[in-house]
């Protein structure tokens, strides 16, 4: 397991309504019940955007990511948060051809989930919000 970027569809606010939401408080177990990943920080020096969207051009975060790097696939998974009561990854969600995990890494069948993942993200509305976050997978 390693340090890793998570690109979030949808608000700070959106992601702190779902971890409220799990039965237990700590920051780290509401992070594995509710995506599987140990922990998030969203406010990450070098992971940490803040939000955006498509036309942002200056991120109010301390890193450098941006819509460019959405679209670059410049992150490791991808979670459509914009409602919290039905959330998961973006993929999942909002690709109909995706490629379902079974059980056995497969880099192809990622690379082609991403490809796919970002040319769903690419057809979103221009206000869309996004944000980066750092998190350990």
């Amino acid at each position: 397991m390693s340090n890793c970027c998570l690109l979030f569809v949808g608000t700070q606010d959106n992601l702190q309504a779902i971890f409220n939401n799990t039965p237990d408080s700590s920051s780290e177990t509401a992070a594995e019940m509710t995506i599987g990943a140990d922990w998030v920080d969203w406010n990450d020096e070098y992971w940490g955007s803040g939000e955006f969207t498509k036309h942002t051009t200056e991120t109010k975060g301390k890193s450098h990511l941006n819509y460019e790097d959405v679209i670059s696939g410049n992150w490791y998974e991808c979670y459509d948060i914009r409602n919290p009561e039905h959330y998961g990854s973006f993929d999942c969600i909002n690709c109909p051809d995706f490629e379902p995990y079974d059980g056995k890494y497969n880099e192809e069948r990622e690379k082609r989930n991403k490809k796919r993942a970002i040319e769903a993200i690419k057809k979103l509305p221009d206000d869309t919000i996004f944000f980066f976050a750092d998190s350990h997978w």
